[in-house]
């Protein structure tokens, strides 16, 4: 089995039996109706001053995130390199970043939250109105959210390696055993619908409330068992941030690469090559359709994707809780 659907994801999924598990929902909508996302970080760089033009573009991008009034999940900063306090944090914190700084022009760089330790930059253009809509077009959101919003349990995101053999039996197994999926699993017993109906029709409401209050749906989007598989094309800030979130992932782009993305963009360790297989498949499906057995987002696998989309609007009246005491 390829160690990069291996240990972390294949540790949980062995675990999980064992813990105490009162949540009936499944982690898929667990995470979509109460993991907010961790924020990216977004340093604008410079060797030198910026001028007012700059800094006003800069104010604009920070008004289109979550701290803002808009909807990606990222903190924006600006940094003159030329200072030398500006210089010394960075160096502490975002080396690579002083060492794409030019002097008299600004760069975008973008690096994963903190969260996830590791501060390469992801990617990375010559600051301008042109990169920020460039930036917010390949936004990761287009690739799985309008299927999550439908209702999908996960999608599965096929990376490809231009081995057109190797592709394409990737595929076809993913779309094969997703169906497979869709008709055997089944959705845990104990979930209170927003309509009061109760999923396996053993416990009543108040019951089900009664053994977690976290059984109760937050949004009417429906409830079901259900796999998309999407073939990545272009989008290159969300092909970066898939191969950069494990070791060695760089070094197998000769093989194809199945990442499975659930919630508002949470994305599991990928499984690679000869790894995309049935039981493999049927391992992420069975832990993401399985009742929620821990609900702090940060002691699950996975990162959170970049997104720039109104998650909450689509979630009526739901509670965004990151964990739970």
């Amino acid at each position: 089995m390829n160690r990069h659907f291996g240990f972390t994801v294949l540790l949980w999924f062995a675990l999980a039996p064992a813990l105490s598990v009162a949540c009936s929902v499944p982690v898929f909508r667990y995470a979509l109706e109460r993991w907010d996302r961790d924020l990216y970080q977004v340093i604008v760089v410079k060797d030198g001053a910026f001028t007012e033009d700059e800094i006003s573009l800069a104010q604009e991008l920070k008004a289109k995130t979550v701290l803002g009034d808009g909807f990606l999940n990222a903190h924006v900063s600006i940094a003159d390199v030329s200072q030398p306090s500006m210089r010394e944090t960075l160096l502490e914190m975002y080396p690579r970043a002083v060492d794409v700084a030019k002097h008299g022009e600004p760069i975008l760089t973008l690096f994963y939250p903190r969260e996830h330790g590791n501060n390469e930059v992801l990617w990375q253009a010559v600051f301008s109105q042109a990169v920020i809509d460039e930036f917010f077009d390949d936004a990761s959101d287009k690739v799985f959210a309008e299927a999550i919003i439908a209702g999908a349990s996960t999608v599965f995101v096929l990376l490809e390696s231009g081995d057109t053999i190797a592709d394409k039996t990737a595929y076809d197994t993913l779309k094969v055993a997703a169906k497979r999926l869709q008709e055997t699993l089944e959705i845990p017993e104990g979930i209170i619908g927003t309509d009061g109906e109760v999923t396996g029709g053993r416990l009543t409401p108040e019951q089900a409330r009664a053994e977690d209050p976290s059984n109760q749906l937050k949004s009417g989007i429906p409830l079901k068992i259900s796999f998309e598989v999407v073939r990545l094309t272009s989008n290159p800030i969300l092909r970066s941030l898939l191969l950069n979130m494990e070791d060695g992932l760089l070094s197998q782009t000769d093989q194809p690469m199945a990442f499975p993305i659930f919630g508002r963009g949470r994305v599991l360790p990928p499984m690679v090559g000869e790894a995309i297989n049935s039981e493999n498949i049927a391992l992420a499906a069975g832990y993401l359709c399985g009742a929620c057995s821990c609900q702090m987002k940060a002691q699950n696998p996975g990162i959170d994707s970049i997104s720039n989309l109104d998650w909450r609007s689509y979630l009526d009246g739901s509670e965004v809780i990151q964990s739970k005491e």
